[in-house]
């Protein structure tokens, strides 16, 4: 297992190369697009929502098999959608490496600079979950948590106070005194959640291989 260092990645204006046209490709299309990167798919087949997006404009696309020449010497970064063939992700890897290109293989941390962390979306907020590429699914579930804790009304506020900083920026006032009154804004704010775990846990006793 290895420890990955967390970081928020610009991707503005940057040259990204997408291998693979099915819904892991789409999801990553949809995150790249959010910040507005230039975006090349590569694949044999593209689902109907990923061709609406280059109908769009957002994306450009060449139909067919991956070939080295589609990692070009601008492209900042490739994410490898396709798992079920080790010898092209292989490939793409060796590609990427003679080229000094960061390169993220879906579900597949051997052929992989970074690994894509689950999103949670809220407003302009954003929270990234990752347990290291050991338990997707554990991630999966944390973030369909923190779902339900960030909602609408939490939106709402992320933008009331976004706007009520700008304002107070606005003001010219002294840049301490400015955090002193943005952190009494905030004084009130707070978080609560709880846990719950499968029975097996408590009881110390893992399900086997039939789920029992």
């Amino acid at each position: 297992m290895k420890n990955y260092y967390q970081v928020n990645m610009d991707v503005d204006r940057r040259r990204c190369l997408i291998v693979g046209g099915d819904d892991e490709a789409l999801e990553k299309i949809e995150r790249l697009h959010e910040c507005r990167a230039v975006i090349h798919v590569v694949a044999k087949k593209t689902l109907p929502a990923i061709d609406r997006h280059v109908a769009e404009g957002h994306a450009t696309c060449r139909t067919g098999p991956f070939e080295p020449a589609d990692v070009t010497r601008d492209t900042f970064l490739v994410m490898n959608c396709v798992k079920t063939e080790p010898a092209l992700s292989q490939l793409i890897f060796d590609t990427c490496r003679a080229l000094g290109v960061l390169i993220c293989s879906y579900d597949q941390p051997q052929f992989c600079d970074f690994t894509m962390p689950g999103l949670v979306r809220a407003g302009r907020m954003r929270i990234a979950v990752s347990s290291g590429a050991s338990s997707p699914g554990l991630s999966g579930g944390v973030r369909k948590g923190l779902e339900q804790i960030f909602d609408g009304r939490f939106n709402d506020f992320v933008e009331t106070f976004v706007a009520y900083r700008e304002k107070l920026a606005a003001t010219g006032l002294d840049p301490k005194e400015r955090k002193r009154i943005l952190r009494r804004a905030l004084a009130g704010f707070t978080m609560q959640g709880t846990i719950s775990y499968p029975t097996w846990y408590a009881t110390g006793r893992a399900p086997n291989e039939n789920g029992e």
